[in-house]
């Protein structure tokens, strides 16, 4: 029944090619740019840590500014807080690092990480060949060990299984290949050689402390813990000494912040504001349609259609007109997806390796929705208006009636509706500028332009 519907209200649509192709055109925009960035949202929020029990892992660092909130720790620091806390029931550090790798090529340099032990059961990863870390590893002092990303082992080492437990210099030392981890893993965020985290206390080096909460401690409990700990030990703690406090937060905030989130929601909602806009234009056009053809629904009322009937068959060919718009809209999310990420990784700012801002079957999911949504918003109002038409009224040549100035008042309330959305766009788009205007014009203490001017 529904696909027969669905097939009689393509034939109608496509005998009216340029008001189909306008409509679909308009709603394909709308939709493109509210599923990009719902891409965003459920890339960065929605999407779980890809490790078991991933909402009960947690990141410890000293509060900062930076984009994430969350620091590291001074390696005294972290040996003294494992030492003191009861609310982890495994406990690491990680640091990211650069590794330089000697092969039969020549040396390459690699973006890596420092792993303690405990890191990578605590995430519920193994390495597809070889083995893990051991404590054994994690002794100061010992030749470093080394875990290779896949497309390194498959790239820079041919895939050669031999690979497991070959000398290679690293790092202008002399270590030994132990492992090649799964296909397209890069904890922390997209890293591609893997060597021990050897703390030492008193070193200058620092970490960050991911930890896994005990059975039924919820993160409250831990940050509770945590300030009550950091209380008691005062100035045994550099962080207290520098004025720092330490905090817990969930893992997921480590790689994508409050302040992110925020943002990302905000862009959403600007994008929603464009698909109702979208909504709103196709709802005007559609009234435009059903106009011309209130003679022909009024003589099939006559001859019998019920308005049930006729109000399916008007929602059938915005329900198509949906569908048609859907598709374009997800096939521009997933290019946009696809430009989008190819900027981050040019620019060296990647966000973490489990991260997509592509189209995925919850997206497909998403998509259905937004289908069965842009239906009702544009095509129930002016489905309703015509299935109600009056007969007499409708068949009257020249009619001044009632039926059309419904129609139009119905029409000046979606224009008046569209004026006031542009309106909030507009605003809110000029916020956006003058505050990134602001952030640009920053007073970084020079005269000379920041832009020529490099950190190391």
């Amino acid at each position: 029944m529904i696909g027969h519907e669905l097939r009689n209200a393509w034939r109608r649509i496509a005998a009216r090619p340029a008001y189909t192709a306008l409509s679909v055109g308009v709603l394909g925009l709308g939709l493109g740019a509210m599923l990009f960035l719902l891409g965003a949202v459920n890339g960065l929020i929605l999407e779980p840590l890809p490790f078991p029990d991933g909402d009960r892992l947690v990141a410890i660092g000293q509060m900062n500014d930076g984009n994430n909130g969350i620091g590291s720790v001074d390696s005294e620091d972290y040996e003294t807080l494992r030492a003191e806390l009861r609310s982890y029931s495994a406990f690491g550090a990680v640091a990211q690092a650069t590794v330089n790798l000697g092969r039969a090529q020549g040396p390459k340099r690699y973006d890596g990480a420092l792993l303690s032990h405990e890191i990578l059961p605590m995430l519920g990863v193994q390495p597809v060949l070889g083995r893990s870390f051991t404590a054994e590893d994690d002794t100061p002092g010992r030749a470093p060990t080394v875990l290779l990303a896949y497309s390194v082992w498959r790239d820079d080492f041919a895939a050669d299984p031999a690979v497991i437990g070959r000398s290679l210099r690293v790092n202008g030392e002399t270590g030994t290949v132990i492992g090649v981890m799964p296909e397209n893993f890069g904890f922390p965020y997209r890293e591609q050689v893997w060597l021990p985290r050897r703390l030492v206390a008193g070193d200058d080096f620092t970490a960050q402390i991911v930890a896994r909460l005990s059975p039924g401690v919820t993160v409250g409990q831990a940050s509770a813990e945590l300030e009550a700990v950091t209380q008691t030990l005062g100035d045994e703690l550099e962080a207290h000494r520098d004025d720092r406090q330490i905090i817990v937060k969930p893992l997921k905030l480590r790689f994508t912040s409050e302040m992110t989130r925020q943002f990302v929601w905000m862009m959403f909602a600007a994008g929603t504001l464009v698909l109702l806009l979208a909504c709103a234009n196709v709802a005007n056009l559609q009234l435009a349609q059903m106009l011309t053809r209130r003679r022909e629904l009024a003589v099939r009322g006559a001859l019998g259609a019920g308005r049930g009937r006729l109000l399916r068959e008007l929602l059938a060919e915005s329900l198509v007109i949906s569908l048609t718009a859907t598709a374009i809209g997800l096939t521009l999310a997933h290019f946009g997806g696809r430009w989008i990420m190819a900027m981050f990784v040019a620019a060296e700012d990647a966000p973490v390796y489990y991260v997509s801002f592509g189209v995925d079957m919850r997206m497909v999911g998403f998509g259905a929705l937004a289908a069965l949504a842009t239906t009702l918003l544009a095509g129930l109002m002016p489905a309703l208006r015509a299935s109600r038409a009056v007969v007499q009224d409708a068949l009257r040549d020249g009619d001044k009636g009632s039926s059309g100035g419904g129609f139009a008042r119905v029409a000046k309330a979606l224009v008046v509706g569209e004026i006031a959305l542009t309106v909030l766009l507009l605003v809110g788009a000029g916020m956006f500028i003058r505050g990134m205007q602001s952030v640009l014009a920053f007073d970084f203490g020079t005269s000379a332009d920041p832009r020529h001017i490099a950190t190391g």
